[in-house]
């Protein structure tokens, strides 16, 4: 919803890092929304509601696989959600990594899962010992160790088969905008200027998976691992 309201308040033509689902793109749920409090405003009130657009994605430039990041005290081999038993999780409220951790096999470690708030982040507890493990996307896993090279977690190795791709989103209405910058996508991507670019900022690439766009998340998707 923020994004539609910057798109549509002419705050930005193109926002970045957007998760391809099916249900974020196209015609709003609401007619109107709500302005976020955002950066480099070119004036206006913020807070004011906008009518919002219809929504259209570029092609995805990189995928945000979801990784099981160990604490440091913990040693073994991780294949699927199955080996995790036995260990205290830790997973974000409203977020896919929280939901796939507490619908594993229809909530059997929802006993064990310590549940944070969605704007809290997990990596911190894990490092303090608060769980044994958790379910991150990897950039995020690479940012956290990036700042602190110290850290003792612990890459798994396994990733979740729910993968999101991440585009870029605009309104329908900049359709030559959107154009020009799936050109310009799949350039980078096939040059491997996404790869270098990703790895000068110390992250991790993973190329773009199909489907490109996720239509719904079914049962069988949250439930598995």
């Amino acid at each position: 919803m923020d994004a539609n309201a910057l798109l549509s308040a002419e705050k930005c033509h193109l926002f970045a890092a957007y998760p391809l689902f099916s249900g974020m793109l196209g015609l709003p749920a609401i007619e109107n929304g709500k302005l976020p409090e955002h950066e480099g405003g070119r004036g206006g009130p913020r807070g004011q509601r906008v009518r919002l657009g219809v929504l259209v994605a570029t092609h995805a430039y990189h995928a945000a696989p979801l990784e099981i990041i160990l604490g440091s005290r913990i040693d073994r081999q991780v294949k699927s959600l199955a080996d995790l038993k036995g260990l205290k999780l830790g997973a974000r409220a409203a977020t896919l990594a929280g939901t796939l951790l507490l619908s594993y096999k229809g909530g059997v470690y929802m006993p064990d899962i310590v549940t944070l708030p969605v704007r809290e982040d997990v990596l911190p507890a894990l490092e303090d010992g608060k769980f044994d493990a958790t379910l991150v996307e990897r950039h995020h896993f690479d940012a956290w160790k990036k700042r602190h090279p110290d850290s003792k977690l612990k890459t798994s190795g396994y990733y979740h088969p729910v993968i999101v791709n991440f585009g870029y989103t605009a309104l329908e209405t900049n359709a030559a905008l959107v154009s020009e910058v799936n050109i310009a996508i799949g350039a980078m991507i096939a040059d491997g200027t996404a790869a270098r670019i990703a790895a000068e900022a110390g992250m991790t690439f993973f190329m773009p998976t199909a489907p490109e766009v996720i239509e719904r998340l079914t049962p069988g998707m949250l439930a598995g691992g």
